[in-house]
């Protein structure tokens, strides 16, 4: 029994033995780099330049295409663009417009989808925005902008804004 006892000593007093002297192991501290000198040199003076401003680049007027018009729909309320403007702001386009409620009934939520052709029709970039007005009242108007950035260089020839409302009371 007492040899039992001696060896769970001599167990006990190892780990102890180990743990306090693991904690004793040294990192090695970084060697640091001699600060350099500085040496004397000639002051050179940067040239301030100056900030680049928006330049519009000039492009074709593109030309808008007429909405569709169906003769079917009976519905109360009748959208019209009646103005449009596009400029081209770096690689993006810029659209405004204001749109018109000609019917008898309020529409609400008018999204103006836009989409936009290179010279031979092909689409180059589209998307949608909102009126400024969540409702527009009949014989009221309401303006919109957006900014469309083409899928390509191409410059854009023809647009087209489709105007959708989301319910008329």
């Amino acid at each position: 029994m007492k040899r039992k006892n001696i060896i769970g000593l001599i167990a006990i007093v190892a780990i102890v033995a180990v743990v306090m002297f693991a904690g004793c192991v040294e990192e090695e501290t970084p060697v640091s780099a001699p600060t350099p000198t500085a040496t004397p040199s000639q002051k050179i003076t940067p040239t301030p330049t100056p900030a680049p401003s928006p330049i519009e680049t000039p492009i074709p007027t593109p030309t808008l295409i007429p909405t569709r018009e169906v003769e079917e729909d009976k519905s109360p309320v009748i959208l019209k663009v009646t103005s449009s403007n596009i400029k081209k702001k770096y690689s993006y386009y810029e659209i405004t417009g204001t749109i018109k409620n000609e019917g008898t009934a309020t529409a609400e939520y008018v999204k103006m989808t836009i989409k936009l052709y290179d010279k031979d029709r092909h689409l180059i970039g589209s998307g949608y925005t909102y009126t400024d007005l969540s409702e527009i009242t009949p014989k009221e108007e309401s303006t919109f902008s957006m900014l469309i950035k083409t899928i390509s260089d191409t410059p854009c020839e023809n647009y087209e804004i489709i105007p959708t409302y989301s319910k008329y009371s």
